[in-house]
């Protein structure tokens, strides 16, 4: 995962207002990581969840 584009998708939700959550990182995570296997939602949720279970 490049870390530039993790910090650039962290700067646009800061900016838009959101909260940067262990959950919201840990999506942000999984997606950059997985994104060239185009993960279906479940894949993604499942991941997420293997290392934050309060996610949903």
């Amino acid at each position: 995962m490049e870390q530039s584009e993790y910090k650039k998708i962290i700067d646009v939700l800061k900016r838009k207002g959101h909260k940067i959550t262990p959950q919201r990182l840990e999506i942000i995570r999984v997606i950059l990581t997985e994104r060239y296997k185009h993960p279906s939602l479940d894949e993604i949720l499942n991941k997420v969840r293997e290392r934050v279970e309060t996610v949903s």
